[in-house]
């Protein structure tokens, strides 16, 4: 056998071990991911984005998929609706690439119903699988180009309830439907771009399917705190072959997603300033289902905060009570193991806000981190996000 049809063989066969998966091994969040399911995304705000995950800003109309007792706030109907794009550079000490996307992380529609209550329906991704990443393998005297096209999502559809039970504790639930699909396609070619050149593709497609829901309680303490928590209940995911090179077409498999628990902590400092603080905990190394090493995966843990300003004197036409800047930090034990280690990661945020006319708003976010090293875990990335958020709302008052 020529070492070009050894280098080949060998090239494909890596392939179809990592599509023997449930998904493979780099998503568009992360090269750091738990069996294809990224690093998963918490449904918060834009402008909690801002302030390292925790929503700080006044009591009130507060968008959020995280905790459904934010929905008794609402008394107007509202929309949201938020973008996000992100650029990552991986490294592993000898070779780096790029890869970067554009999602609409999550929408919210949200109006006031019955008996104070406020009833929304959102939509938020789970995990973004959109990628393409190539690198280049080298086999004795012949290098190989390898390209993997990632596309698809998991994402969850949520329609709840949130109602005040006194004038400073309220009570939401809501109903969430996981839905998605994956098409993976892995490339090898041997020869470039040259005439003739030698390639070879694997393909594996996947649908996802689930029902699970979440629980959450919200308590004013005072004028001017605000503490709330949510248990979101997460399901197991049915996840369906729909077309395979390997002709495994109807084969099932099921994957139990861990629950998670959030917490968030917020207060008023001063008439223009607000702080708050946010933890979150899943344990994924319960993480079951086939092709998942329990070895390679450990219990996310999150905490991060901020704080928004928002100056009572308007200032240069761009600040202002309408107008607030926000600084956050957030800390994070992503739930993988690589190369033995525990993976890390730190992002620092800013953000600006802006209202108009009391009616509507818009949320700019802006985050710059890293995760892993390359000393610990063989790899690291940097990463860069710009978010945005638009929020709409209409003179429709809760009638009791």
């Amino acid at each position: 056998m020529s070492r070009r049809a050894r280098a080949l063989a060998r090239a494909t066969a890596v392939l179809a071990a990592m599509l023997a998966l449930p998904a493979a091994a780099r998503a568009q969040e992360s090269v750091f991911n738990v069996a294809g399911f990224g690093v998963p995304s918490s449904g918060e705000s834009m402008a909690a984005r801002g302030t390292g995950g925790s929503e700080v800003g006044p009591h009130g109309e507060i968008f959020s998929l995280e905790n459904p007792a934010r929905l008794a706030s609402f008394v107007r109907a509202g929309m949201y609706l938020s973008l996000l794009g992100q650029s990552t550079e991986a490294e592993d000490g000898n070779a780096t690439g790029d890869f970067s996307d554009v999602v609409f992380p999550a929408a919210q529609v949200v109006f006031p119903a019955w008996r104070d209550a406020g009833l929304g329906i959102g939509y938020g991704q789970v995990v973004d699988f959109d990628a393409r990443i190539t690198s280049r393998m080298a086999f004795e005297d012949d290098s190989v180009d390898v390209t993997l096209e990632s596309e698809g999502a998991l994402a969850v559809v949520s329609p709840g309830i949130g109602l005040p039970i006194s004038g400073r504790t309220a009570l939401g639930v809501s109903l969430d439907f996981y839905l998605g699909s994956r098409d993976l396609v892995q490339t090898v070619n041997l020869s470039g771009d040259a005439p003739g050149a030698v390639t070879a593709a694997d393909t594996l497609g996947r649908r996802f399917s689930g029902v699970g829901a979440s629980v959450g309680i919200e308590q004013a303490i005072g004028d001017r705190v605000r503490l709330a928590a949510a248990w979101r209940i997460r399901p197991t995911i049915d996840a369906e072959i729909t077309h395979s090179s390997a002709e495994e077409v109807g084969r099932e498999v099921e994957i139990d997603l861990p629950s998670e628990l959030v917490v968030d902590l917020a207060g008023q400092l001063s008439g223009s300033l607000f702080a708050g603080v946010a933890a979150r905990w899943s344990p994924w190394s319960q993480l079951t289902g086939e092709g998942i090493d329990p070895a390679l995966q450990e219990d996310l843990l999150e905490v991060g905060g901020g704080f928004e300003w928002r100056p009572e004197n308007r200032t240069a036409l761009i600040l202002g009570a309408n107008a607030p800047l926000r600084l956050g930090a957030r800390w994070r034990r992503l739930p993988v193991v690589a190369d033995g280690e525990s993976v890390t990661e730190w992002a620092l945020s800013a953000g600006y806000g802006r209202a108009f006319s009391g009616w509507s708003r818009i949320d700019a976010t802006f985050e710059l981190g890293r995760r892993g090293a390359v000393e610990e875990n063989g790899i690291s990335e940097r990463f860069m996000r710009l978010g945005v958020a638009v929020a709409a709302f209409e003179r429709w008052q809760r009638v009791n």
